[in-house]
């Protein structure tokens, strides 16, 4: 393969990432915009809650463990959510203000 084909795919593979990763992030925020009305007051809302809270303990212990097999990034989305709807006052039982703190704590810890 020639040096300029292979810069050809290299920019092709790129462009299909792009659009793969828009994509992803278009469905992450359409749930993110939608899912708070379906949410609050759903009889349900504390399994909804539940699942999400197990995604963002799996992300935090998979960030804390680089070493693993597995990255954290199939929990992040999760993880997102979860803190994004604590925040916006989705969850029963959950402070926003609270939440926000936690959210803001949690990200300096990683940082350093």
């Amino acid at each position: 393969m020639s040096e300029q084909a292979l810069r050809q795919e290299i920019a092709e593979l790129r462009a299909k990432i792009e659009a793969v990763d828009d994509w992803a992030a278009g469905v992450h925020r359409v749930l993110a915009d939608v899912l708070p009305f379906l949410l609050r007051g759903h009889p349900e809302v504390e399994k909804v809650q539940q699942l999400l809270q197990q995604a963002d303990r799996r992300y935090e212990e998979l960030s804390a463990h680089p070493e693993t097999s597995q990255g954290p990034g199939l929990y992040e989305p999760g993880k997102i959510l979860n803190r994004l709807f604590g925040v916006q006052g989705v969850w029963p039982g959950v402070d926003p203000q609270q939440a926000a703190h936690e959210s803001v704590e949690q990200v300096s810890r990683a940082k350093r």
